[in-house]
């Protein structure tokens, strides 16, 4: 089991669309005997339609600050949660869940991103994607790489990357 600081009970899953946060969020919230939270679903529930459905009714800006502010609504109580790919576009969301959690980047490269995806026209992804995904994965992957605790490489096995995030959780917390 891993020891948690009292002050950062949580862990918070952040990478870029099919990098695993909520397949990989289950499995470490089984492991850590922790709730689990995905954002994407919580949103939803609260904007009442697909995210899709947002993001073409109301453009990206208005995603993203639905996105942010359904984060800020949380309750954090040391779950394990799954954000939303645009979760890092929002300061004040991310400084809300760091508060209180280990901020996990899962990073894959951009051609696995690809691969997972296959069809993302449904995804509601909030981004400019006029130009191809490449822009939104080099400019995201900074903001990853700005607000995680620490990385993992989320290329390999749901098990491994568990197994990793929960070692790294030991080592900083000992």
């Amino acid at each position: 089991m891993v020891a948690f600081d009292s002050g950062k009970n949580g862990v918070t899953l952040i990478g870029l669309p099919g990098s695993g946060k909520s397949t990989v969020g289950v499995q470490l919230a089984k492991v850590l005997a922790r709730p689990f939270v995905d954002t994407d679903i919580e949103l939803q529930t609260s904007i009442g339609c697909s995210l899709q459905t947002y993001l073409s009714e109301r453009g990206i800006d208005a995603l993203r600050q639905a996105e942010a502010d359904c984060i800020q609504q949380l309750t954090l109580c040391g779950q394990v949660i799954a954000t939303g790919g645009s979760a890092v576009y929002d300061d004040d969301a991310m400084k809300y869940l760091s508060n209180s959690s280990a901020i996990v980047f899962l990073e894959i490269d951009y051609e696995t991103m690809l691969e997972r995806l296959g069809d993302f026209s449904q995804r509601g992804i909030a981004a400019d994607l006029s130009s191809g995904l490449m822009p939104m994965f080099e400019e995201r992957r900074a903001l990853y790489l700005r607000y995680g605790t620490f990385s993992v490489d989320a290329m390999r096995s749901v098990s491994d990357v568990v197994n990793q995030i929960t070692n790294e959780l030991t080592i900083s917390n000992r």
